[in-house]
């Protein structure tokens, strides 16, 4: 149990989300969450504590009982209070993403529509590790990737371009202070940049400013 634990690792899959837009390191602590379902256990914790409709990045029309409309941005986020915990965020040493294989979306089998387009992947499978100690600039530099992959925004229930995936993102690097107003109760998590363009893939520090994510490609 994450309550036990001495320290955490968080290890991500690299995917598309037919809610979030993007599910990286922040919303795999759905994961580590426990909770019923109308008095009954769950095998679907995020549902029993009605988290998927604060992070629902477009409107989502699926099953009765999984519709909700679009987050606007500066809106509370629970990735916020996951990543900020103690328990979870707090205790992580090392936030990853597992990119050997990306896929379209969390419903997708591996298989040649699984190739990503971009540059330096090139058609090839995305065969990528990311790391860092900071998990805003982490899920940032993540979901630059998937929002520009021709592969993932082809889906049409995946990242689509009015998607309001990068809220928690905001909210998480201005937590102290954050565009939503709400009181988290810690400061900024992490530092939140976009890379200047999908060809040159350079972020702030990579372009020579003091603040900003610095991307180094090995």
């Amino acid at each position: 149990m994450v309550t036990q634990a001495t320290y955490l690792i968080n290890v991500a899959l690299f995917k598309g989300h037919s809610l979030a837009g993007v599910t990286l390191t922040a919303k795999n602590h759905f994961g580590t969450l426990m909770s019923d379902l109308d008095g009954q256990p769950t095998l679907n914790p995020p549902q029993g504590a009605n988290l998927h409709g604060f992070v629902a990045a477009y409107d989502v029309q699926g099953p009765p009982g999984w519709r909700w409309p679009k987050v606007p941005m500066g809106s509370y986020s629970p990735l916020v209070d996951l990543i900020g915990q103690a328990h979870l965020g707090g205790k992580t040493l090392l936030f990853m993403i597992d990119a050997l294989y990306g896929v379209e979306d969390q419903n997708a089998e591996l298989s040649n529509n699984s190739l990503f387009q971009s540059a330096p992947f090139n058609n090839h499978w995305s065969s990528s590790l990311f790391l860092s100690q900071d998990p805003v600039a982490l899920d940032s530099v993540g979901a630059d990737i998937l929002v520009n992959e021709p592969a993932i925004i082809s889906q049409a229930n995946a990242s689509p371009q009015d998607s309001t995936y990068q809220n928690y993102l905001h909210e998480a690097a201005l937590a102290g202070n954050p565009p939503s107003k709400t009181a988290y109760r810690v400061a900024s998590l992490g530092v939140h940049d976009h890379w200047n363009n999908a060809v040159e893939k350079k972020y702030g520090r990579n372009l020579g400013f003091s603040e900003g994510v610095e991307l180094v490609l090995g």
